[in-house]
């Protein structure tokens, strides 16, 4: 067969309105475009079909995973005469909605077989595969894991976050320390304390503390400073 612009462009149309319902839960148009004995090899667990009947009652019964929550994007698409029949391959990539936003989920490497009949092109075979062990029995997509994954993310990111904090807080306070001293060490005279104090003050206020209504040193111990 030649592939023509008009047959290359029933084609596509053909196979976009398939997925496009695939997408959107009609299921009487997503089935309206396989042939009866289509052979249908999917990416989950379980995801083999030889008849329109058990591929349409498994994508049926899972239809809640994909409707409006998954999103083919970056889509490269091309198309090869395959004897009376045209090959069709995709390479994209698979978002899904996960609690409001958009997830990459896999590459998706999709390949299909249509062939012209009475009532139009029909899929006679499809293959998909994307790098996903997260699937179970029954499942297409494991949204619930990746939204598990996620959360453990997030939480792995806020704890370390507040480390961090702990830690520049730290080391923040330990340099305010450390000018203090500076400054109680250099005195030599009784007026040196005020210096003292408004470097303490200048330090606190450094580490956000502003409520502050005095400084005051004494000496505690002859020959020895303490700070109050």
């Amino acid at each position: 067969m030649k592939l023509s612009k008009q047959t290359e462009a029933e084609v596509l149309e053909a196979y976009h309105t398939y997925w496009n319902a695939y997408l959107n839960g009609d299921m009487e148009t997503f089935a309206s475009f396989m042939d009866d004995q289509v052979t249908i090899y999917g990416t989950a667990v379980g995801e083999i079909f030889f008849t329109r009947k058990d591929a349409v009652k498994f994508y049926s019964e899972t239809a809640h995973e994909m409707t409006g929550k998954t999103e083919f994007r970056n889509r490269q698409i091309t198309l090869h005469p395959v004897g009376n029949a045209i090959a069709i391959y995709e390479q994209s990539d698979l978002y899904v909605l996960i609690e409001k936003e958009w997830t990459f989920y896999g590459h998706a490497r999709i390949s299909g077989v249509l062939e012209q009949k009475e009532d139009g092109w029909k899929l006679v075979h499809q293959h998909g595969s994307f790098p996903d062990g997260r699937t179970e029995e029954g499942q297409q997509i494991a949204s619930e894991k990746i939204r598990e994954e996620n959360l453990q993310l997030r939480e792995a990111v806020y704890r370390r976050t507040v480390e961090l904090e702990n830690k520049t807080r730290e080391l923040e306070i330990e340099s305010s320390l450390e000018r203090v001293r500076t400054v109680a060490m250099a005195m030599r005279k009784p007026d040196d304390m005020l210096e003292v104090c408004q470097m303490i003050s200048d330090q606190l206020h450094l580490l956000g503390i502003s409520e502050i209504r005095n400084v005051q040193t004494a000496i505690v111990e002859a020959g020895r400073t303490g700070i109050i």
